[in-house]
């Protein structure tokens, strides 16, 4: 993943790290040696967490006191209650200090704020704006914290809140073509297609099943999975293969424990003392043999998909990853989740969405060695404002995707097995493990009514077809990222499928882009056609599914333009996704104004 490090410099305007990253390092050298060694910013509580009162409070990325309320289990406080902690140390004067404690924490805050969601956004809106986005807000915030810290000025108390994205849906329409015209980044060493083919994605962890990952002499990884896959007999073996590596990696292995997120590291203790990337005391939602589970599924599922692929383009001469069941030879997924449903399993599919984390999660270490989860997000703007035009509203980016559920036999008792399909920033479309923090602000909301037999078994089958045309494009057309941010996002994937088993859906936001979508459909057709004209009449269904998959394509909304016509729906899909209550203040305010404006609007639906 590439790295967007935007730097603050004290101009009315911010500058990317990338244009400017040697002279900064130089000036930063600089002030290195005039600031005091000693000089360190301090955090001051008093005694609970809260800010030490000075008169004066940063509202940034404010919680909803309803959910604090509803889950004082846990410790959580909003960045804006840290960043108001901070107090200056050491005797240097407050107007020396300004314009370098801008620099500095500009820099950390930058580290937290960029680092991630840059790279994330990188593809919808072109490195510089990104960078200029990210870097403005950096810039508010650290003048805002220098102001509290070191002059009182009114004129410095935010209006608003300064955790939000100053940018709206509706602006990126412009930028996500421009980008693709001139953007060389992100061409990958592995095309879409070769990680589909291989199942899993570069970068997921330290488990992976093809040695070609690896360099020739590490001798400590396995050599892939065997084909056929015969369940019986290697489901248990890669089991305990991935075992040994955990042991390997972690020193030890408890198949049963429900671990911790992992290590919480410093992020600057000089400017940003006791703030920490990581999940604080925060476990994982399954337990090690489950996440261990979910990986094997996912990349079962997903080398099946691919004979999707070979099957439509006439390729099955290569040679199809073949799993046998229960004596049964089984080249495609839907194949597998009928004969798991025939054997006493359970098979719950349907789309969900959750907070996108992006890889990003801060926490705050207390004098008593515990640790305050800081709840994190892009919010941005949706282009909707309330009926008096003064009252924006936002979202929470989202990250969702096809959810497919398994217990039974294979799984284990009491056990279940979670996977998630959807685009992904790591280059390819296809089925993921489902395991993350277990905390309050991360449940996932379920967008549509679990679907039935047939519709399960259709909702799989078409996300092998979706998988071949994503993976396809971005292979043909050289995307950057496997086509994410073009193609859409992760929400885009599972609300086609979504559409064309419902004709609705009930996602938002929707960031498929017109020139793209056009792109599906002519893949779509192409198969299509190659389908119905193959020789064996085994993929009649597929073929039929496709005719749905392109009719939601045509008709699928699209939230990167505001059209009165589309009002009402976007309300209803943006209600439908945030509906409960939010960890943000400004999502739950959002709401409000989202039922006002669906009251207003769908009076004004066609009934045709």
């Amino acid at each position: 993943m590439p790295l967007i490090i935007p730097i603050i410099l004290i101009t009315p305007a911010a500058v990317a790290i990338y244009k400017y990253r040697d002279e900064i390092k130089d000036r930063l050298d600089e002030i290195e040696k005039d600031i005091h060694v000693d000089y360190k910013v301090h955090r001051v509580t008093d005694g609970d967490g809260s800010a030490n009162a000075d008169g004066k409070y940063i509202r940034c990325l404010e919680l909803d006191h309803d959910f604090l309320a509803q889950n004082k289990d846990w410790q959580l406080m909003s960045l804006g209650r840290y960043l108001s902690q901070l107090s200056p140390g050491g005797n240097t004067t407050p107007q020396f200090l300004k314009k370098h404690l801008e620099i500095a924490i500009g820099k950390s805050l930058i580290q937290v704020l960029g680092k991630q969601y840059g790279s994330a956004l990188l593809p919808v809106l072109g490195s510089d704006s990104v960078d200029n986005t990210v870097s403005k807000m950096a810039t508010n915030m650290a003048s805002v914290i220098t102001a509290k810290m070191l002059v009182e000025r009114a004129e410095d108390d935010p209006l608003q809140d300064i955790g939000l994205w100053n940018l709206s849906l509706p602006e990126m329409t412009a930028l996500i073509n421009l980008h693709r015209a001139h953007s060389s980044t992100g061409i990958m060493a592995r095309s879409s297609l070769e990680i589909f083919r291989t199942g899993e994605a570069p970068g997921s962890g330290p488990l992976y099943f093809d040695r070609s990952y690896y360099e020739d002499d590490d001798e400590d990884k396995n050599d892939g999975i065997p084909n056929p896959f015969i369940i019986e007999k290697h489901f248990e073996e890669e089991i305990q293969s991935m075992e040994e590596q955990m042991k390997k990696v972690h020193g030890s292995y408890d198949p049963n424990e429900i671990p911790l997120m992992g290590k919480n590291v410093p992020i600057d203790e000089r400017f940003l003392p006791d703030l920490h990337f990581g999940w604080g005391d925060a476990r994982c939602t399954h337990t090690q043999d489950e996440c261990l589970k979910n990986k094997l599924m996912a990349l079962l599922l997903t080398k099946l998909g691919y004979n999707t692929y070979l099957c439509i383009t006439d390729k099955e001469d290569e040679g199809v990853f073949t799993v046998n069941y229960k004596g049964k030879d089984i080249h495609h997924p839907e194949e597998f989740i009928v004969a798991l449903l025939d054997s006493d399993h359970k098979v719950e599919v349907c789309p969900r969405a959750t907070m996108a984390q992006f890889g990003v999660a801060i926490c705050a270490k207390e004098k008593d060695g515990s640790f305050t989860n800081i709840p994190f997000s892009a919010q941005v703007r949706t282009g909707l404002d309330g009926a008096d035009e003064s009252q924006p509203t936002y979202f929470a980016a989202p990250h969702g995707g096809m959810n497919v559920i398994i217990r039974g036999p294979l799984i284990g008792e009491n056990k279940q097995c979670d996977l998630q399909f959807y685009l992904t920033l790591e280059g390819f479309t296809g089925y993921f493990a489902d395991h993350d923090a277990d905390v309050p602000w991360l449940k996932r909301i379920q967008l549509a009514d679990s679907y039935n037999r047939q519709d399960t078994i259709r909702a799989i089958r078409m996300i092998s077809i979706v998988s071949t045309v994503f993976n396809a494009i971005a292979t043909d057309m050289n995307l950057p990222f496997g086509g994410y941010g073009l193609l859409g996002m992760c929400n885009d994937s599972a609300a086609l499928i979504d559409y064309a088993l419902r004709n609705e859906c009930s996602t938002y936001p929707l960031l498929s882009t017109g020139k793209y979508l056009i792109h599906v459909v002519t893949y779509l057709e192409k198969y299509h056609d190659a389908l119905k004209a193959h020789p064996s009449g085994r993929r009649f269904a597929a073929v039929e599914d496709m005719e749905h998959l392109i009719h939601a394509a045509v008709n699928l909304p699209t939230d990167l333009h505001s059209s009165p016509k589309l009002i009402a729906n976007t309300a209803r899909r943006y209600l439908s996704t945030y509906k409960g209550k939010s960890v943000f203040q400004i999502t739950n305010d959002s709401v409000k104004v989202m039922e006002e404006t669906l009251k207003r609007f769908e009076k004004y639906e066609s009934s045709a």
